[in-house]
């Protein structure tokens, strides 16, 4: 099963999409938890190269990859939607593999269902925004002014590096939120979407 077996369940607002690699079920299984605006497909080189060992799931959230759209879009909701999947593996506990948004649904996961998340393993990750409500504001605001290409392409080099401005623009492309008086930190937040790029879906708490 090089690249995982694709299942589905009844999730808590329409059929989950998760991939599925068999193991041994008399260790705990690992749950991979994608980055937004991708799918459960991503983790497939990592698994494929990675020992024989336990079962491993990894699910696309509500809108990503496979599974249906509905409800709200929040890293709780993505949650429940991983949550679906493990149960229908009868998967009592897991060890949790995460990217980007992955590391908040993973929070939520373990918040939800403490005893079952044996260990959170997180890269990229952000796992709570403490952001006020006008900082946020100017994000969208930005997010629909400069669309998301435009918007990484202003403030990609604050949130990977340097080497993350676009040719030609040694210094980056300066967006509202860099102009003075705003208020704004170094780290932006990660829009909060369905997974089709648009800011029109972004989503607050």
């Amino acid at each position: 099963m090089p690249y995982g077996e694709r299942r589905y369940t009844r999730g808590p607002v329409g059929e989950v999409s998760y991939l599925l690699w068999a193991g041994d079920r008399t260790r705990t299984a690992v749950l991979y938890l994608h980055p937004v605006n991708t799918a459960a497909a991503v983790w497939r080189a990592t698994v494929d190269v990675s020992e024989v060992g336990p079962v491993r799931v990894a699910v696309d959230y509500r809108a990503h990859g496979r599974s249906e759209e509905g409800g709200s879009y929040l890293p709780a909701d993505y949650a429940r939607d991983a949550l679906a999947a493990i149960d229908a593996e009868g998967l009592d506990r897991v060890h949790v593999v995460c990217g980007s948004i992955g590391g908040a649904v993973a929070v939520e996961l373990a918040a939800a269902v403490p005893g079952r998340v044996a260990s959170i393993v997180a890269f990229g990750a952000t796992l709570h925004l403490g952001w006020s409500d006008d900082v946020l504001d100017d994000t969208e605001k930005d997010l629909r002014a400069l669309g998301v290409r435009g918007w990484f392409d202003a403030h990609g080099a604050e949130i990977l590096g340097p080497a993350a401005r676009p040719p030609g623009r040694p210094g980056g492309r300066r967006g509202r939120a860099d102009r003075p008086g705003r208020r704004w930190s170094r780290r932006r937040p990660e829009p909060r979407h369905r997974g089709d790029g648009a800011a029109h879906h972004l989503r607050r708490r």
